[in-house]
């Protein structure tokens, strides 16, 4: 389905970044004229424990979806498991298969003439291959020293930055999903209730006349749910729902247009929603509650009329408008004693004239047949008809007119119970791209009701799936983050190194915010799939450098300074490999919304490419920075604590006073 293929095409930039690394290893080992094969296995030993925990970094940020319930979940975890299966393929490919064709098919010299085992050259020849083979070593360089000679000044700059890029939320469309492929237009018809099928279906027809020139197909149904009752809920085949699949050519306003022209009309209630092609998103319900259904209903008619003025709120209506007369009896207790009845006896025979009652059996020759006695309901089609209805009671029979009052008033069709209150819902559809500025709007317009005692009203719909579908990836991220720290510490073996790298995830909410800014993307579920997925892929540039800067330090006894340095030259090639590749891979998606993007590609493919591009950048750059002031300055600073504590003059013990007077 869209997930799964989504989630392949998501990984394609992201499984060749293992083997880079690994190719990219191996070719420079070779380059620095070691034999084939054993350069093939040190360069894989070399790098095999940073790509291997960066890969399961980036798996181990999807398992907090399988335990995640509700809309997030549900659509996200076969996304999850289609890209964690296609890493694991790609890290045991990288291990193993990568080195092998390695060792087959590199030659020494097939990199430029001196760029191999830099670490190893004399200063003379670094300095000649940086300047004249490895262009971006001689851009890269001076950066890292300026950096790491002005840490303060790097730091704030990259954390202004980043509570800059945050910022741009105010100026960016939050949304559940953004629409994508076939446009569909759902048209709710309405008339009076009790109007008849044929009349429904003659005003459908010019519904359809309208609507006809711009679909390329269309299925119309007559009738409500409540019409499957039959005679017994009447109206139910006042309404009628048409399902509209628009052309190609169809002009981008064609729902407005419509509107335009079918609404308005006199007995007549036309909605028309735009359907998006994607996953199932609930659109406005409001849901107002209490024990007096007068209040209910004031309160609800005076909160569509506000909501009416809004602009992207369209189609508001509730089941309060659906109301049509009724015939109420409200029986007097005391006249009913007169005639020897209580008030539920009185009900009870008006009941039976409407409802009817077995009378009787009658044998036939197919069986015996029940007769049933109820009254002509065209002999009680109004108010003095029903009032001269005989009701007998053990002191005499009278009409109902006598006993009780017999009244017209508007009543639901329906009624409903929310936590067994009686309650009203208006529903509608928002048709703006900022769903949570009109989830704003609409808070504001509720807070500023005068609301009856008990009557309570609540806002659902597309703005309760926001929040939760939001809350749920905030928890996704929390526990995505914790679950990569442990996976860093098992892996690299360090508590102080994962948190350096941890640093590295900030820097990629400038370029996802950014990204998103400047192309007007929305800010929605698959865009914040993007984020999680970031928490992953980001930290695979800052294990693989600081992988190479504990080896340096380890294994060749060079300062912090020398091997950041060091490190992040030779590292700088894979690292932008990687996120090059990375990123390519990713814009058909990004820029195809129609085909190629779909549902969840166009967002989540647009944070994950800047969110990358950013922390590529910063990271050669912050995480060196960080990594300095965890390994040398902050040590460097206790230690001349400590020192200066053991350096100053001690109190005189009681010996030392005996010994000096006996001298």
């Amino acid at each position: 389905n869209f997930m799964t293929l989504g989630g392949l095409a998501i990984s394609v930039g992201r499984v060749v970044d293992d083997s880079i690394v690994v190719l990219e290893n191996v070719y420079r080992n070779i380059d620095g004229g070691r034999e084939r094969w054993r350069a093939a296995l040190d360069a894989t030993t070399e790098v095999g424990p940073a790509i291997t925990a960066s890969t399961l970094a980036t798996i181990v940020v999807f398992a907090p979806l399988g335990f995640i319930p509700g809309l997030v979940g549900a659509f996200f975890f076969p996304f999850a498991l289609t890209v964690s299966f296609a890493l694991v393929a790609s890290l045991l490919v990288a291990l193993t298969a990568v080195p092998v064709l390695g060792a087959y098919l590199l030659r020494q010299g097939d990199l430029p003439e001196g760029v191999g085992e830099m670490e190893e050259l004399p200063e003379s020849d670094r300095a000649r291959v940086s300047a004249s083979a490895y262009w971006m070593q001689r851009i890269y360089t001076p950066i890292l020293r300026w950096a790491l000679g002005h840490k303060a000044i790097t730091l704030v700059a990259a954390l202004v930055i980043t509570v800059g890029s945050v910022s741009l939320t105010a100026f960016i469309p939050v949304n559940l999903f953004e629409s994508a492929g076939d446009r569909f237009a759902n048209i709710d018809m309405s008339l009076p209730p009790g109007t008849p099928a044929e009349a429904t279906l003659a005003e459908l027809a010019k519904v359809e006349a309208e609507i006809a020139p711009y679909s390329a197909v269309y299925i119309s149904t007559v009738g409500s749910p409540s019409a499957s009752f039959g005679a017994s809920v009447p109206g139910g085949f006042n309404q009628s729902n048409t399902f509209v699949q628009l052309s190609e050519d169809a002009p981008e306003d064609i729902i407005a247009s419509l509107r335009d022209r079918l609404e308005g009309v006199e007995g007549r209630t036309i909605n028309i929603t735009e359907v998006s092609n994607g996953p199932p998103t609930a659109g406005l319900d409001i849901s107002v509650t209490g024990n007096d259904y007068g209040d209910i209903s004031s309160v609800t008619l005076d909160l569509m009329g506000e909501l009416e003025t809004l602009e992207g709120v369209e189609n508001v209506t509730s089941n309060v408008s659906d109301a049509r007369d009724e015939i109420v009896v409200n029986v007097d207790p005391a006249r009913a004693a007169s005639i020897g009845l209580s008030a539920r006896q009185v009900a009870f025979q008006v009941n039976q004239f409407f409802v009817g009652q077995n009378v009787t059996r009658v044998q036939t020759d197919n069986g015996t047949v029940d007769v049933e006695l109820s009254v002509d309901s065209s002999d009680v089609s109004n108010v003095e008809s029903v009032e001269s209805l005989a009701i007998a009671g053990p002191l005499g029979v009278t009409s109902l007119g006598e006993v009780a009052e017999v009244v017209v008033q508007p009543g639901p069709v329906t009624i409903t119970r929310t936590d067994g209150l009686r309650s009203a819902s208006i529903t509608g559809s928002i048709t703006s791209d900022d769903t949570q500025a009109v989830g704003i709007a609409i808070q504001e317009k509720i807070d500023a009701l005068s609301l009856p005692p008990g009557v309570e009203v609540t806002s659902g719909g597309v703005f309760a799936q926001i929040a939760e579908g939001f809350q749920a990836i905030f928890l996704a991220m929390a526990v995505g983050v914790a679950l990569v720290y442990l996976v860093m510490v098992a892996s690299l073996g360090s508590l102080r190194n994962p948190f350096v790298i941890i640093t590295s995830l900030p820097l990629a909410v400038i370029g996802a915010m950014l990204a998103l800014f400047v192309t007007g993307r929305s800010l929605g579920l698959p865009a914040m799939m993007g984020f999680l997925m970031l928490i992953g892929i980001v930290v695979t540039n800052a294990v693989v450098l600081i992988a190479l800067v504990e080896q340096l330090r380890q294994r060749r006894g060079m300062s912090v300074y020398d091997a950041l340095i060091e490190g992040g030259r030779v590292r700088l090639r894979p690292i932008l490999m990687t996120a090059l590749t990375t990123s390519m891979a990713l814009l058909p998606l990004a820029t195809f919304v129609e085909d190629a993007g779909g549902i969840i590609g166009a967002e989540l493919a647009t944070v994950v490419i800047g969110g990358l591009v950013s922390s590529t950048a910063l990271t050669l750059v912050v995480v060196p920075v960080v990594y300095f002031l965890m390994n040398e300055s902050i040590p460097g600073l206790f230690n001349r604590i400590f020192r200066r504590e053991s350096d100053a003059p001690q109190p005189a013990q009681q010996g030392d006073f005996a010994e000096a007077s006996t001298s």
